[in-house]
């Protein structure tokens, strides 16, 4: 839920940590995950292509940022 989600990127600031800019929430009482693993709703699978995305920016432009120093 988003107050979850909200207490987690509070969390996360408190420990000096930095979010992703998108947070993604999967409801249980929908199936989302298939038998083969596969993610059967494009709207989650866009999601968390979005947010692996993020990740992978965040972790590029800090390692060049360390790179400069």
């Amino acid at each position: 839920s988003v107050a979850t989600l909200n207490q987690l990127r509070q969390v996360a600031h408190a420990l000096r940590a930095w979010p992703t800019p998108l947070g993604c929430a999967l409801n249980n009482s929908t199936s989302t995950i298939g038998d083969d693993h596969d993610l059967t709703d494009p709207d989650v699978s866009r999601q968390l292509t979005t947010l692996g995305q993020q990740v992978v920016e965040f972790v590029q432009a800090r390692a060049a940022l360390r790179d400069t120093r």
